[in-house]
C-alpha cells in the first residue's frame, strides 16, 4: 500500500490549517481591535465607529468568513482523501462538517447576538477538538504501520496537549460570556480574548508540525529515504 491518498490528504489538511490560522487572526483579531480602540481613547473609538473604520472592520470580518469557508472545504477534502487509506479520518470528516457549520454560523451571530455566538463557537470548539483527536489518531496509526514508534509517541503526547488546550479554550469562552453578563469590563474581555486567540494559534501550530512530520515520513518512505 503506497498511502498516496493519505499523502495528498495530509497536504490538503495542512493547507486548511494555514487558512484556519489566517481566519482566527482576522476574526478574533478584529474583535480584539474593537475592544482596544474603544479602550485607548475617544479619538480612536471615533475612528472605529467612523465610516472608514466600519468598512475596514467589516472587510476583515468578511475575509474571515471566506477563510473559514475555505478552511472547512479544504479540511473536508483532506480528511476524505486520507480516509481512503485510514478509516479513522472518516470520523474526523464527520466532525469537521459539524464543527465548520457551528463555527461559521456562530461567526455570523458575533455582532447581532453575542450569547448565540458564544454558545455556537464554544460548541464548535469542542467538536473541533474531536476533529483533531481523530485526525491525530489517524496519523498515529499510519506512523505505527510504518514502524515509526518515535512519531507515534509524539502523536500520543500531542493528543493529550491538544485535548487540554481545547478544554481550556471552551471554558475560557464560557467564562468570557458569564463575566460580561455581570461586569462589562473591557480590559477583562481583551485579556481573555487574547488568551483564546493564543490558545487557538498554539493548537494549529502543534497540529501543523505533526502533519509536516508525518507527511515527511510518507515522502521519505516512498522514495526509499530515511526520515530523521
Amino acid at each position: 500500500m503506497d498511502y498516496s491518498n493519505a499523502k495528498k490528504g495530509i497536504k490538503t489538511i495542512y493547507t486548511s490549517v494555514v487558512f484556519a490560522i489566517i481566519a482566527a487572526l482576522l476574526g478574533a483579531g478584529t474583535s480584539l481591535l474593537l475592544e482596544i480602540l474603544s479602550l485607548i481613547s475617544e479619538t480612536m473609538n471615533e475612528f472605529a465607529s467612523s465610516f472608514f473604520g466600519v468598512i475596514s472592520l467589516l472587510f476583515c470580518f468578511i475575509i474571515s468568513l471566506i477563510m473559514l469557508s475555505i478552511t472547512s472545504l479544504l479540511g473536508c477534502v483532506g480528511y476524505y482523501r486520507a480516509s481512503k487509506d485510514e478509516d479513522v479520518f472518516k470520523k474526523a470528516l464527520i466532525c469537521a462538517l459539524a464543527g465548520g457549520a457551528l463555527t461559521f454560523i456562530g461567526t455570523i451571530f458575533q455582532v447581532p447576538n453575542s450569547t448565540v455566538y458564544t454558545i455556537l463557537t464554544a460548541s464548535g470548539t469542542i467538536v473541533e477538538m474531536f476533529v483533531m483527536v481523530f485526525a491525530v489518531t489517524g496519523l498515529i496509526n499510519i506512523c505505527e504501520r510504518f514502524e515509526r514508534q518515535d512519531l507515534a509517541a509524539k502523536g500520543d503526547k500531542l493528543l493529550k496537549i491538544l485535548v487540554f488546550l481545547y478544554i481550556i479554550s471552551a471554558i475560557n469562552a464560557i467564562i468570557i460570556r458569564l463575566f460580561n453578563l455581570v461586569m462589562h469590563t473591557k480590559i477583562f474581555a481583551i485579556i481573555t480574548g487574547t488568551l483564546d486567540l493564543a490558545l487557538s494559534i498554539t493548537q494549529y501550530i502543534l497540529f501543523l508540525k505533526y502533519l509536516n512530520q508525518t507527511g515527511a515520513m510518507l515522502d521519505g518512505t516512498e522514495t526509499g529515504e530515511t526520515v530523521i
